[in-house]
């Protein structure tokens, strides 16, 4: 076997991998360093807090 045929085996079974989390529905998420918020309105939390004040 040639050396450079273990690059081909790794990368057939990372995608072997890939193509099962797929099927079965799994989701791994990628970092980030966005933060989003859903159902808040953050224009609307603005003006309650200075109208409180």
């Amino acid at each position: 076997m040639n050396i450079l045929d273990y690059d081909y085996i790794k990368s057939d079974i990372r995608f072997r991998i890939i193509d099962l989390f797929r099927e079965h529905g799994i989701v791994i998420p990628f970092p980030q360093r966005d933060l989003w918020f859903k159902g808040v309105d953050f224009f609307d939390l603005e003006s309650e807090s200075v109208n409180n004040y």
